[in-house]
């Protein structure tokens, strides 16, 4: 296991700082030492302390998270997943996808008293795509985070995934 400390000073070129705390920087306790049964072995059930009830046993199956085997229902388990890899799975028993746009679905015209200039109505019939477009749009940029383009484009703005750095 690795624990990385802060950079004092350092932050990102968004402006948004980070707000980790100053972590602890010395070496991780033996794993002998984290194990709180034989010093709490005589004590009775209701004085135990929470690390010793945590209902923490071998009964609970093991499942896979970021950080190897964890307990199931633990923090971790669901918290900190295995990645998902990038490639498609397809099920051979999947029902077929519903044809979008709908037979015979419009929409009504609503009683909007809008009349666009004509750069306006240029503008909005750009920003129209057919659905033989919006499938090649989809499959064109399906894997488009593997690409080195992308991540420098994206490196400047506040996005979720990189939101508190």
């Amino acid at each position: 296991m690795v624990v990385l400390k802060l950079k004092l000073g350092a932050t990102t070129a968004s402006g948004v700082g980070s707000t980790l705390y100053k972590s602890y920087g010395s070496e991780l306790p033996h794993p002998a030492a984290l194990n709180p049964g034989p010093a709490y072995a005589g004590m009775t059930a209701e004085c135990l302390p929470l690390i010793y009830t945590m209902n923490i046993s071998s009964d609970k199956p093991l499942v896979d998270s970021l950080f190897g085997k964890v307990q199931a229902g633990s923090v971790l388990s669901y918290q900190q997943p295995i990645p998902p890899s990038d490639s498609v799975v397809m099920h051979e028993d999947a029902p077929p996808l519903p044809s979008v746009p709908l037979e015979g679905y419009h929409v009504n015209p609503t009683e909007c008293s809008f009349v666009p200039t004509h750069q306006e109505q240029l503008h909005l019939s750009s920003l129209s795509v057919t659905l033989p477009q919006s499938h090649l749009i989809e499959e064109a940029t399906r894997c488009q985070s593997a690409t080195p383009d992308w991540h420098s484009l994206r490196r400047e703005r506040v996005t979720a995934s990189h939101f508190r750095e």
